[in-house]
């Protein structure tokens, strides 16, 4: 029992003992041979720095021929489909291109028309939409 006593003893000692270690202070300070900032106007960075924080992507949707005519809204959204970047009602026999500003950081957007809805993705500011979706043969 007094072995199990000292053992549990030690234990919570060191245990305080290493939590009360001090920690490293980091200098987050800025070194000495920069200029320190007063106001906006102030700040200096380079001449090609690119102030924009979004771009302008190309949406290129290719028509479907179809038999009868189909005209549905087309709604183009963030993935989580929080967000709304663009609504149109339009022919799905129509082929055209529109411009979408989209926050840099955004890498798919997802297009819905009627029940097709797919997510794509945008490669050097441009998205490429059809209409076509993925047949499953219910044979296999």
């Amino acid at each position: 029992m007094k072995n199990k006593n000292l053992t549990l003893a030690t234990a919570i000692a060191l245990t305080l003992a290493a939590s009360c270690t001090k920690l490293k202070e980091v200098d987050n300070s800025p070194t000495t041979n920069q200029n320190k900032a007063t106001n906006f106007k102030t700040i200096k960075v380079a001449d090609n720095f690119n102030w924009n924080t979004s771009d302008v992507v190309k949406l290129n949707v290719a028509g479907l021929n179809t038999l009868a005519k189909i005209k549905n809204t087309m709604v183009v959204s963030s993935e989580d489909q929080k967000t709304v970047y663009y609504t149109a009602n339009t022919e799905m026999s129509n082929s055209f291109t529109t411009e979408l500003t989209l926050p840099k950081n955004v890498k798919n957007i997802k297009v819905s028309y009627g029940s097709i809805s797919k997510v794509v993705s945008i490669q050097g500011n441009t998205a490429n939409f059809d209409y076509l979706t993925e047949v499953i043969d219910i044979n296999e």
